[in-house]
């Protein structure tokens, strides 16, 4: 089999990037309402967490969402 090359591909292992924001260990339903009351906050708002902005753009978006739906659950 000259000239042929087999590529594999995993998948990356999702993390867990501190999304567990009401300290009961697990990222659940709880933690979800937590994130829920920060979302669209940015960094120059009164009462900002900074936990909830977890791609570190300095404001509670979309972006922190999916980063959040991801590790749902775990």
């Amino acid at each position: 089999m000259d000239g042929v090359f087999l590529l594999s591909i995993q998948p990356a292992p999702v993390v867990d990037v501190g999304a567990d924001f009401d300290g009961n260990g697990s990222v659940d339903f709880s933690g979800f309402l937590a994130f829920v009351a920060g979302f669209g906050m940015s960094s120059s708002d009164a009462g900002f967490d900074v936990r909830l902005d977890m791609d570190e753009s300095g404001a509670v978006d979309f972006s922190d969402f999916l980063l959040f739906a991801a590790v749902f659950g775990t």
